[in-house]
């Protein structure tokens, strides 16, 4: 019982971090990059079935590193290449990185516990990495470091974390309390 307790309480107060971050004020640079992102062409690419991705050992929320360890671990007659760009979820965009072989045609190989198998992915070929060694540093987009999450609606997406932040409060369960609202804002991207 101490063990479940301890996970719960660690995973309410990550997500009431994130829910921190989720709710800052929109500024103009955030409006401004968003229209960028909206430009851009949508595309529905497949998630790895997770017994895979275990077996790959790839890691929850390390998608850039993920791709490029891929990327390098890959044999070098395959062509692999390490795609960044925006994840669409609901009224949100979250930087993400994929694989693409050859053909140009993409992967999602980083494991997520609540989203179904298919994503909405806009490669934004205006994102550089900055590399320092084997370790990639910052992702750049017209000179700008890339920030990884941003609101088309930001006064929706602040009234939704309102509603998760009041559940975690409340003593729900942890993991409950964000998948409610997930599940929900996934449905609604795929309207």
């Amino acid at each position: 019982m101490g063990a479940a307790k301890r996970k719960y309480d660690e995973a309410r107060a990550k997500f009431l971090a994130e829910i921190e971050v989720w709710t800052q004020p929109p500024t103009d640079e955030e409006r401004r990059t968003v229209a960028e992102i909206e430009k851009l062409p949508f595309v529905t690419i497949k998630r790895i079935e997770p017994h895979i991705l275990d077996y790959m050992g790839m890691q929850p929320q390390q998608c850039h590193e993920n791709a490029g360890q891929y990327v390098k671990m890959a044999p070098p007659d395959q062509n692999y290449t390490a795609v960044t760009g925006w994840w669409r979820i609901g009224d949100t965009y979250v930087a993400h990185s994929v694989i693409a072989n050859a053909d140009g045609d993409m992967a999602c190989i980083t494991p997520h516990p609540i989203t179904n198998t298919e994503i909405d992915f806009a490669p934004d070929p205006r994102i550089i990495w900055s590399e320092d060694g084997e370790y990639m540093r910052a992702a750049m987009a017209d000179g700008t470091k890339v920030p990884q999450l941003l609101r088309s609606n930001p006064e929706r997406v602040i009234a939704h974390q309102m509603k998760i932040k009041g559940r975690l409060e409340s003593g729900m369960n942890p993991f409950h309390a964000v998948q409610l609202e997930y599940v929900m804002d996934d449905q609604e991207s795929h309207k």
